[in-house]
């Protein structure tokens, strides 16, 4: 054990840093804010603000023999399942989700950019008319014959359908895609804001079990 876990001094003995206390107030806030499946949710308070920033901090020196209660370790066994069990069923599937929505955006991103490309085909070889393949599904195509080239029907969002000629899908599609890229980013940045609130937590876990590991080897005797 390194020695900057220990203090020493004449007449003095040493006690490792308890974690129940700070734990119980960090588990009340934990399932206060569990119970809110908010998208917004905020970690800071699962910081363990409570426990010292550094091991040194983790030994306290007192006059009088150290006491442990036994019941500590239940207490902290207790509180890591449960944070670990918000952080499991609340934050990790709600990180799945917002992953899950960027990915469709993108997606419609990628459909956008074919039908322009579509279209600029059709603009600058003048085509009048053209045969193509329809997807209809798991990669099964059929031919398909289009006699008239001047429109195109676009989705607009919430189901609707608009008529356009070539020179207004294009400009709409550019429009549509810049508003699609700005969903996916801030759908990134939800996705990966949650990520660093669960590193936040799973980090001051290990803390917590460092802690522990050095008030075992007090009780035991192997911290001198």
């Amino acid at each position: 054990m390194p020695s900057s876990f220990m203090e020493k001094g004449p007449g003095r003995h040493q006690m490792e840093f308890s974690p129940a206390q700070a734990a119980r107030p960090i588990l009340q806030q934990a399932c206060q804010m569990g119970a809110e499946p908010r998208a917004d949710i905020e970690l800071a308070s699962l910081a363990f603000a409570d426990v010292p920033r550094n091991l040194k901090g983790a030994c306290l020196q007192t006059t009088s023999p150290p006491v442990m209660d036994e019941r500590d370790d239940a207490a902290v066994e207790e509180s890591a399942r449960r944070i670990e069990a918000i952080v499991q069923g609340k934050l990790v599937p709600m990180r799945a989700h917002y992953v899950q929505e960027r990915q469709r955006v993108e997606s419609r991103i990628a459909e956008y950019a074919k039908v322009k490309a579509f279209l600029e085909v059709v603009a600058e070889h003048a085509l009048a008319d053209l045969d193509t393949k329809v997807d209809l599904g798991c990669q099964f195509f059929v031919n398909a014959h289009v006699p008239d080239t001047t429109f195109v029907c676009l989705d607009i969002g919430f189901g609707f359908h608009a008529q356009m000629t070539g020179a207004e899908a294009v400009p709409f599609i550019d429009d549509k895609c810049r508003l699609l890229r700005d969903t996916a980013a801030r759908l990134s940045a939800k996705a990966d804001g949650i990520q660093a609130q669960i590193d936040a937590v799973r980090r001051e876990m290990e803390r917590y079990a460092i802690v522990r590991q050095v008030e075992e080897a007090n009780r035991s005797g192997r911290l001198i």
